[in-house]
């Protein structure tokens, strides 16, 4: 679910054709800091950024 700021975001991008990829369903923060990625989450964000990238 996108939240403010991110709706914003999309809603910015999208009248310039600019894509946007809401991280934030794609992977979580490690448990580690509860901010950064883990390099499972990583490989998981660059394939997702990868497809959406192909699409286009």
């Amino acid at each position: 679910m996108l939240g403010a700021n991110d709706r914003m975001y999309k809603h910015s991008a999208t009248p310039f054709g600019v894509a946007f990829l809401d991280a934030g369903s794609v992977v979580r923060s490690s448990d580690l800091d509860g901010f950064h990625l883990d390099a499972y989450a990583h490989r998981i964000l660059a394939a997702s950024i990868e497809r959406a990238i192909v699409k286009r």
